[in-house]
Order: structure tokens, then C-alpha cells, then sequence
């Protein structure tokens, strides 16, 4: 079970932040980075350390598994209570076979390009565990040689 430090959070912002600190890796694959995220997004419900390493892993993940020249799009909304964030990329899918696992500790898909040679398979497996214990949800749609979206929802802070 994570302890987890519940705090408001400005989503657009932890985004902004960690594009910032990933462009030269993202630079490095040849993939742009794009935010779209209104002005007048509500703050989130989290634990802003944790929420950083769920960000970090999915927009790791978009880059590593986006093909040269591609371009990952993050996207926050608010909806019914909750902010919604996702990440699209333009990779190589998630084949419908392995779709099942993607959150189960220790799985790695098997059709990453031949420079993800680093990774334990845990990180969507705890960022899963975060995003719930945070209140929110998390899941992913992906067609095999076109890309996957990863998103998740955070609760909004209550004023």
C-alpha cells in the first residue's frame, strides 16, 4: 500500500515542467512534444511527487515506443469531477494479444524498437496502483502499427 501525500495540483504545469526537462530525450528520437490544456483547467487531487514518476513513465513510454519523426500529444480536460490527463503517441501499438497484461507487474511488450533495451516492466504496473489509490483511473486504447493513448483521472481539488 502507498502513502501518499494528497496535496492540489496543477497538472498543466507538472506537464509543462517535465517536457521541459525530457526535450533533449525527446529530441534525441526525433519526436515532438505537444501540451494541449485550456487555461481555465481546475486543479487535481494528488500527490505530486507520485504523479510526477505516473507522468514521467507514460511520456517515457510515448517516446521510446513513437517512430522517428513522430510527434506525443498530452492532453488534459476536466470532466464530471475529475482531470483527465492523456498522452497519444504515433508507436507501434500495443498488439491486441498483450493488451491484457500492460498493467501486470513485470510485463514488457514484446514489439518495442530495438533501443528499449532499459526498463523492470513495473512502471505502468505503479502507476496503475498510484492513479487508484489517488481516486482516479487509468487505461489505454492502442491500434497495433498506430499507436497508443495512455490517459488517466485525478479527482478535482476541492476549493
Amino acid at each position: 500500500r502507498l502513502v501518499l501525500k494528497i496535496e492540489s495540483l496543477d497538472l498543466a504545469a507538472q506537464t509543462r515542467a517535465l517536457m521541459r526537462s525530457l526535450q533533449s530525450y525527446a529530441v534525441a528520437h526525433k519526436v515532438q512534444l505537444t501540451l494541449r490544456a485550456p487555461q481555465d483547467l481546475p486543479a487535481a487531487r494528488g500527490d505530486r511527487e507520485k504523479i510526477e514518476m505516473v507522468l514521467e513513465n507514460l511520456v517515457d513510454n510515448a517516446i521510446r515506443y513513437t517512430l522517428n519523426g513522430g510527434t506525443a500529444v498530452m492532453t488534459l480536460s476536466a470532466e464530471k469531477g475529475m482531470v483527465r490527463w492523456s498522452v497519444a503517441d504515433e508507436g507501434t501499438g500495443i498488439p491486441p494479444l498483450q493488451q491484457p497484461y500492460i498493467f501486470q507487474k513485470f510485463f514488457r511488450g514484446e514489439n518495442g524498437h530495438p533501443r528499449d533495451t532499459h526498463g523492470s516492466g513495473i512502471g505502468l504496473y505503479i502507476a496503475k496502483a498510484i492513479v487508484e489509490q489517488s481516486g482516479g483511473e487509468i487505461g489505454f486504447s492502442s491500434a497495433e502499427g498506430r499507436g497508443t493513448t495512455f490517459w488517466f483521472t485525478l479527482p478535482t481539488a476541492r476549493g
